[in-house]
């Protein structure tokens, strides 16, 4: 499994600040509902709640600048507390701070960083089956 920068657990999401419009606007279309928080089909999304140790082995990334990070970095202890091979990339030292889905910008270095580790994690996940 390969993760970037998402919310893992709605109920600690950042809903305020100029990403929380994003976000709000984000779980309002894949729910359909502006009361997404209130929909109780919805509570399967906050998959950090349902970790166990038959997830896949995960690389998980998000920058210093994601407002999702603490997110991301709250599933990968999850998953590491479960025993799941986790392979993370948590670029911390970046100024400016990498922003909501940096691995995307190939044309930086930190996004080539992402891009090599992704498929280096694929190559060893599908070498070990």
């Amino acid at each position: 499994m390969i993760l970037y920068c998402g919310p893992y657990d709605l109920k600690t999401v950042n809903f305020d600040g100029a990403f929380g419009h994003f976000v709000r606007t984000a779980m309002w279309a894949y729910s359909g509902s502006k009361g997404f928080l209130q929909l109780p089909h919805l509570a399967p999304f906050s998959v950090l709640h349902y970790v166990t140790a038959e997830f896949p082995p995960t690389f998980i990334s998000a920058g210093n600048g994601d407002p999702l990070l603490p997110q991301s970095r709250a599933l990968a202890d999850a998953l590491t507390i479960q025993g799941v091979a986790v392979d993370s990339l948590f670029s911390l030292d970046y100024n400016p701070g990498l922003p909501h889905e940096y691995q995307f910008n190939l044309d930086s270095d930190a996004g080539q960083l992402a891009l090599d580790r992704s498929l280096a994690f694929i190559k060893r996940v599908v070498a070990a089956r």
